[in-house]
């Protein structure tokens, strides 16, 4: 037996053991979406390709799956791009909703989705083409292929930024499975028949056919089950509630429950109007402050930003009023040693407070919760920043913040008591 004709049978085991997981998946994650437990992305994608690689094994050859483009003397793997319009745009859904949230970044999305299009597109007129034409079409892919891989780096860096430390190694894990399987399509249409390979059932072609089957598995199969792992064991329990467990500390305080209390008797003044200023601190390094600015302005807030808690003292000092609430990192507020805590308009000791305290880190374990409770900070947030927990927080900073400023527009006897 020839080495390509043993090569030949490999591949075939291969790609029968490639469809059995596709099937495999699809029934597990079929199981998983009717306990709650999954959405349609993974479950469409395993059964796509299940259906995929069904018709590779039975009609890959035949046309019109593969053809002939009169004066190319290569042939066009059709089927190939089809299956990529089918699953590729579905992939960078999860990848822009990484923790697999109810709302998402609709503009990334429509953005990742054109890319891909435009790079399936230019690959596809590389494959039909043939010598300079095919070059070029091939390079212009690859540009574009490129801003998906910097696109997809922002989306990574903003969940290592926001996602508990417990989800980092299931990240890192689907970064290799997404950066080699995309950049192996790439490199392996190169080597193959549809671009400068050498011809079918030849040992390189042969091999070009195998690794792309690993590649394929590492890009649909292992990405889509750890990023259901990740959404749906690490994020999640079997509820399909979001683990909080991390967040309530040895005191028992609740993410987006604001531990001031103001009760107030007598007069009935009216508050003055609040503004949807927030005033944010935090480091010029700090990546969390760059997404949770993003979020608050899409609950129509207006956030301006220091540096240094003294650049914060003096906007408060000189025009504390026209701000709802402020937040300060918790490095922050631990590089001050919580003075800023004690500015008169933050401070629950004060009788001029004004602005709600909120903090954040990502993770908060119980010495940074004694800390927070010991400096009276009203409310904090940790990991995973979701949508729903800063509009939370949101609504309950500015609830309290219009009690305060009721406090200080009544002439009455106002009591402020925190737990």
């Amino acid at each position: 037996m020839s080495a390509s004709a043993f090569l030949s049978d490999v591949r075939l085991v291969i790609q029968s053991m490639l469809l059995i997981a596709f099937y495999g998946m699809s029934v597990f994650y079929a199981y998983q979406k009717k306990k709650k437990r999954c959405r349609w992305e993974p479950l469409y994608i395993a059964a796509v390709g299940g259906f995929v690689n069904t018709l590779t094994l039975i009609a890959g050859e035949m046309e019109p799956l593969s053809f002939y483009v009169e004066g190319v003397p290569k042939k066009a793997p059709w089927l190939r791009y089809a299956s990529w319009m089918m699953t590729c745009p579905v992939l960078l859904v999860q990848l822009n909703n990484l923790a697999g949230q109810d709302v998402q970044n609709l503009e990334r999305a429509a953005t990742f989705i054109l890319e891909l299009n435009l790079m399936v597109i230019l690959g596809a007129t590389s494959a039909f083409s043939k010598d300079s034409t095919s070059l070029v079409f091939f390079m212009l892919s690859w540009v574009v292929c490129f801003a998906i891989f910097i696109q997809a780096w922002g989306v990574f860096k903003e969940a290592f930024a926001t996602l508990p430390p417990k989800a980092k190694p299931f990240l890192y894990g689907m970064m290799f499975s997404f950066y080699f399987g995309w950049t192996g399509f790439g490199v392996l249409f190169a080597a193959g028949p549809e671009g400068w390979g050498p011809a079918k059932g030849t040992v390189i072609h042969e091999l070009v056919v195998i690794a792309t089957i690993v590649v394929d598995f590492t890009a649909k199969i292992v990405y889509g089950f750890i990023g259901w792992h990740l959404r749906w064991r690490v994020l999640r329990g079997d509820d399909g509630k979001v683990h909080r467990g991390d967040k309530a500390g040895p005191e028992g305080g609740k993410q987006g429950q604001l531990r001031g209390r103001v009760s107030t008797t007598g007069g009935r003044a009216a508050p003055p109007p609040l503004s949807r200023n927030v005033l944010l601190c935090a480091s010029h390094d700090d990546y969390v402050a760059v997404v949770l600015r993003t979020k608050l302005a899409g609950n129509s807030l207006q956030v301006t930003v220091c540096s240094t808690t003294a650049a914060m003292a003096d906007v408060l000092s000189k025009e504390g009023d026209s701000y709802a609430f402020a937040i300060v990192s918790l490095p922050m507020l631990r590089f001050c040693n919580g003075d800023i805590a004690q500015h008169p308009k933050l401070s629950a000791r004060s009788p001029t407070k004004m602005l709600p305290l909120v903090t954040y880190t990502q993770h908060i374990n119980d010495a940074d919760f004694a800390f927070i409770r010991q400096l009276e900070i009203d409310d904090f947030i940790d990991a995973p920043f979701f949508d729903e927990d800063i509009s939370e927080t949101v609504q309950n900073a500015m609830s309290y913040a219009r009690q305060l400023r009721l406090q200080l527009a009544s002439t009455s006897e106002v009591h402020l008591s925190l737990p």
